[in-house]
C-alpha cells in the first residue's frame, strides 16, 4: 500500500464512503458532460478494490449522490444492500431524504430495508438537494417525514447521518438544532465537521459541549479544511472529551484517500493513541466488530 517513507501506516476503517455509478452529467449548465469524481464503483468488488488499495480493513457501504436530482441515490440502495451481504468487511446505510417529495420513496427504502440486515447500522441524508435540518423551519409534512425516519432509527438502533456545510440547509448550526429537537436517546453523526472554514469554527466547540452534555454524537473530519483537524483533535486531547467521536472517513470518490488521511496523522502535536482511535477503534465502537 502508499506509504509517507517516514511513517508506519496505521490501521484504518473507512467510516464514511460511497457506492454506485451515477455517471458523467452537465453539471451547472456545462456544455458537455462531465464526472467530476473520475471515478465510481459498481458493486461490491469494485469497491472492496480500491479499499484493498488503500489497505482499508472495513468500510461503510453509502449509495452514492450528487446529481441534482434527489431521487437518484434511492436507486443505489439495491447496491448498498447487497454489498453487505457479499462482503463482511462492509457495513451499510440506508439513503433516505429530507424533502416531502420525495416521502414515497423514503417509505419504499425504510420498509424494504430497515431492519432487513442486521449490518446495516445509519440512515443517510443531505440537504445539498433540498431542505434543512432545522425544525424551526419545517412544515407539518416535513415534521412528520423527520419523525417517521427517527423512529426507525430508534427502532433499529441505527444513527442518523447528516452531511454538514457551512451554509445552507446544511449548516451546522442547523444539525445540532436537529439533534436537540430529537433528543439524546439517537446518535448522530456530523460528516464533513462542519464542511468549511466558519463551519469548522462553530462545530469544534459546540460538538464538546454537547457530548459532555450526554449527546451520543460523532463526526469525520472528510471535507475539512487547513486548521479543522488540528483544532478539533488538540481541543479533544485538551479537554479530555470527544476522543471516542471522531472516526476517519475518505467520502470516496468524493475526495482524496491520502489526503484525507493526512489530515489525521499529520496533526504531530497530538497522540497516536487519539489517532489509533480516530483511524480504527472508534469505527468498531460505532458499526459494532465483525
Amino acid at each position: 500500500m502508499p506509504q509517507h517513507p517516514d511513517v508506519k501506516r496505521k490501521r484504518v476503517n473507512d467510516a464514511h464512503a460511497h457506492i454506485g455509478i451515477m455517471g458523467a452529467f452537465n453539471y451547472y449548465n456545462n456544455p458537455e458532460p462531465i464526472n467530476p469524481t473520475v471515478e465510481e464503483y459498481d458493486g461490491t468488488k469494485e469497491f472492496l478494490q480500491v479499499f484493498d488499495h488503500w489497505g482499508v480493513e472495513r468500510a461503510l457501504s453509502l449509495p452514492n449522490y450528487g446529481l441534482p436530482d434527489s431521487k437518484v441515490a434511492f436507486k443505489f440502495n439495491p447496491m448498498m444492500a447487497q454489498s453487505i451481504k457479499e462482503s463482511n468487511r462492509l457495513v451499510g446505510g440506508i439513503w433516505v431524504s429530507p424533502i416531502t417529495k420525495d416521502a414515497a420513496e423514503v417509505d419504499e427504502a425504510l420498509n424494504k430495508y430497515a431492519g432487513s440486515d442486521k449490518n446495516i447500522k445509519c440512515l443517510k441524508m443531505t440537504c445539498l438537494l433540498g431542505g434543512n435540518w432545522d425544525p424551526s423551519k419545517w412544515d407539518e409534512d416535513t415534521k412528520k417525514l423527520h419523525d417517521k425516519m427517527v423512529d426507525v432509527a430508534k427502532k433499529n438502533n441505527y444513527f442518523i447521518l447528516l452531511h454538514t456545510s457551512p451554509g445552507g440547509g446544511s449548516d451546522i448550526s442547523n444539525a445540532f438544532a436537529y439533534s436537540r429537537h430529537y433528543g439524546k436517546d439517537v446518535p448522530y453523526y456530523y460528516a464533513h465537521m462542519g464542511g468549511g472554514v466558519s463551519g469548522q469554527i462553530k462545530f469544534v466547540p459546540e460538538f464538546l459541549r454537547m457530548i459532555k452534555d450526554g449527546y451520543k454524537i460523532y463526526t469525520d473530519p472528510s471535507w475539512s479544511t487547513g486548521f479543522g483537524p488540528r483544532l478539533l483533535l488538540s481541543e479533544i486531547e485538551r479537554t479530555g472529551i470527544g476522543s471516542d467521536n471522531v472516526l476517519f472517513g475518505s467520502d470516496l470518490p468524493w475526495s482524496d484517500f491520502m489526503g484525507e488521511y493526512w489530515k489525521i496523522e499529520g496533526v504531530d502535536t497530538v497522540s497516536d493513541e487519539l489517532k489509533e482511535k480516530i483511524f480504527s477503534k472508534n469505527f468498531d465502537k460505532l458499526y459494532g466488530t465483525r
